[in-house]
C-alpha cells in the first residue's frame, strides 16, 4: 500500500512540474513588437538577449542626443517585458 503511494505521489509530481514548464514562456523567446527590423533579425538570430542588445544600443543612442528613455519607459513589465501603448512610438526615432 506504501509503495502505491509513494508511486502515485510520484506521478503527480512529474504531472505538476510538467504542466508548469509546458505553460513557462521560455526564456530566450522573443515574444514583444516585431515592429523593427533590427529586433526581428535579433530575435531570429539569438532571441532574447540579442534583442536586448539592439534595444539597449537604441536607447544609448536617444540619451546620447539628451532624451531620457529607460527600458520601464517602453515596458509595462521587465519580466515578461509587456509594452506599453506608445513604446513604438518612443523608440522609432532611436532605431536605425
Amino acid at each position: 500500500m506504501s509503495q502505491m503511494r509513494w508511486t502515485m505521489g510520484l506521478m503527480a509530481a512529474v504531472m505538476l512540474a510538467g504542466s508548469a514548464a509546458a505553460t513557462a514562456a521560455p526564456v530566450n523567446n522573443c515574444t514583444q513588437s516585431r515592429e523593427f527590423e533590427q529586433v526581428k533579425a535579433a530575435c531570429k538570430e539569438g532571441g532574447r538577449k540579442a534583442a536586448k542588445r539592439v534595444m539597449k544600443a537604441a536607447v544609448r543612442r536617444a540619451r546620447a542626443q539628451g532624451t531620457k528613455l529607460k527600458c520601464k519607459g517602453c515596458h509595462e513589465n521587465l519580466d515578461s517585458w509587456a509594452l506599453t501603448a506608445d513604446a513604438v512610438e518612443k523608440l522609432r526615432p532611436w532605431m536605425q
